[in-house]
């Protein structure tokens, strides 16, 4: 029942951390030519956490 746990959450943080990207992508190019380039770094490294730590709980919840 865990790794369904583990599985489940990783889905879930995966599909956060693809949300998180295309609004970072759809605000950049929204916003061309405004010179914001931090935005778009910061949404990058936030769904890389997200998507690391769905990662992990999978990997713990699963017992590998």
């Amino acid at each position: 029942m865990d790794a369904r746990w583990g599985k489940i959450v990783y889905w879930a943080a995966t599909i956060l951390a693809v949300l998180i990207v295309v609004v970072g992508v759809v605000g950049y190019v929204s916003n061309a030519g405004e010179g914001e380039p931090l935005i778009p770094v910061a949404s990058l490294v936030l769904a890389g956490a997200i998507w690391l730590g769905g990662w992990a709980f999978r990997h713990l919840l699963a017992g590998r």
